[in-house]
């Protein structure tokens, strides 16, 4: 952990695309958090 935060204080651009990939991350995990849960509700509904 030590290691990346020294390499991310090198260099600021890293960090602006690190922040980016975890929004799109975040963003991917949240919609297949989604998709579970309402096929689950669809799968509960129909049986």
């Amino acid at each position: 952990m030590l290691l990346i935060s020294q390499s991310y204080m090198s260099c600021p651009c890293i960090i602006s695309l690190s922040l980016s990939l975890l929004q799109i991350n975040a963003i991917t995990v949240v919609s297949r958090i989604l998709e579970i849960l309402i096929g689950a509700e669809i799968n509960f509904i129909l049986f």
